[in-house]
């Protein structure tokens, strides 16, 4: 017989919530679902009533509950992501993320990628592992321009984000270019 012992005046961490993730194969299905069903849907997952998510974890880039792999920018000599574009997200995930916010429910995102672009791994594939190459270094703006384009964030926490990013990776960078997302 297996024991299980509680001890509630313990605490070893908090739970900020519950919820899920909203990838690309599950806003592909909720694109395709009539309008009363969409309704139903976010009732039942966002909803007082329903099981009353608070947490969103999404994808930068594809994933692996993708329609299939895609990239935000595939040039190797974009140095500086001039070719940036988030177009495949506008689609299908953005409409289901609108959906969501406009229920005014307070949602905290965390945004995870699962691959950086090819040209940034040793294997030149989105799948089956591979090391970070010598444009490792790009991956902070690359993370941050999809911050920015998601959630467009306020200039001074910019500056924050230039500035951290410009020590822990060492490099300069020069300009971010901010892509409006209107949700």
């Amino acid at each position: 017989m297996t024991l299980v012992k509680m001890y509630p005046s313990i605490q070893y961490q908090t739970v900020k919530g519950i919820g899920g993730a909203v990838t690309e194969a599950a806003a592909y299905t909720y694109a395709r679902m009539g309008e009363d069903n969409k309704k139903k849907l976010v009732d039942l997952y966002f909803g007082e009533d329903g099981i009353n998510y608070n947490l969103i974890r999404m994808h930068i880039q594809s994933c692996d509950f993708a329609i299939d792999n895609y990239q935000y920018v595939s040039d190797p000599e974009d140095r500086n992501l001039d070719t940036f574009n988030m177009d495949r997200d506008r689609k299908y995930i953005l409409p289901l993320l609108k959906d969501i916010l406009s229920r005014g429910k307070d949602i905290e995102y965390i945004a995870t990628p699962w691959s950086p672009p090819t040209f940034m791994k040793t294997n030149n594939e989105m799948n089956h592992g591979g090391n970070y190459t010598i444009f490792s270094r790009l991956r902070a703006i690359w993370i941050t321009q999809f911050m920015l384009t998601n959630f467009q964030m306020k200039v001074k926490q910019l500056m924050v984000l230039k500035n951290l990013f410009n020590l822990v990776e060492k490099v300069q960078i020069k300009q971010l270019h901010v892509v409006k997302v209107n949700l």
